[in-house]
């Protein structure tokens, strides 16, 4: 479904523009890097996980909320990710 892949779009453009924000930093070390990673895997099971859904027209509005709220879960999530002082 064309609405899914934009979240997925959306996704990956919000972790793209985090590690571009974390990496112009001095101290980008590697827990940050652990945490961007781990954001990638989720995302790519997230589109994995597209790939696998119900074509069913009456299924189509649930399914498209379902994922929306995922998306938008793990965009906060994202974008909590801050550099730390140590």
């Amino acid at each position: 479904m064309k609405e899914l892949e934009e979240l997925v779009n959306r996704l990956q453009e919000a972790l793209n523009q985090k590690e571009k924000e974390l990496s112009s930093k001095q101290d980008y070390n590697a827990y940050l890097k652990g945490h961007i990673q781990n954001k990638q895997l989720e995302i790519q099971s997230f589109s994995n996980s597209i790939k696998d859904v119900s074509k069913d027209p009456f299924l189509k509005k649930e399914i498209i909320n379902n994922f929306t709220k995922e998306a938008n879960r793990i965009i906060e999530e994202i974008q909590l990710i801050k550099k730390e002082k140590v």
